[in-house]
């Protein structure tokens, strides 16, 4: 059983560098509808017995050109991969204990 999460995803111009869009392409995008402040969000899928989480850490954050604030958590893994879970670390809190209690005895 995997726990799930909607998470924050950054867009970036390929996986491989991580290298950001230039700002044409971002207004290509915007026009296209396909992009919404660098950011899409996606479920992602964590097995926790074999990377447990060892801290959820508040991030705010303004999207660029925005006026909302977003809130977001921080999960480190013990492996050390990081990733932006979307709302407050007392809400991923609740999900992460929710899915524990789930789990069969």
């Amino acid at each position: 059983m995997w726990l799930e999460l909607e998470i924050y995803c950054p867009i970036t111009k390929d996986l491989e560098s991580g290298e950001e869009m230039s700002e044409l392409d971002e207004i290509r995008l915007k026009n296209e509808g396909v992009l919404i402040d660098g950011y899409d969000t996606e479920t992602g899928y964590f097995n926790l017995s074999i990377d447990m989480i060892k801290q959820l850490n508040p991030k705010v954050f303004i999207p660029k050109g925005g006026v909302n604030k977003r809130f977001a958590t921080e999960i480190v893994f013990d492996s050390g991969t990081v990733v932006y879970a979307k709302g407050k670390p007392s809400e991923v809190y609740k999900r992460v204990i929710d899915y524990i209690d789930s789990l069969p005895d």
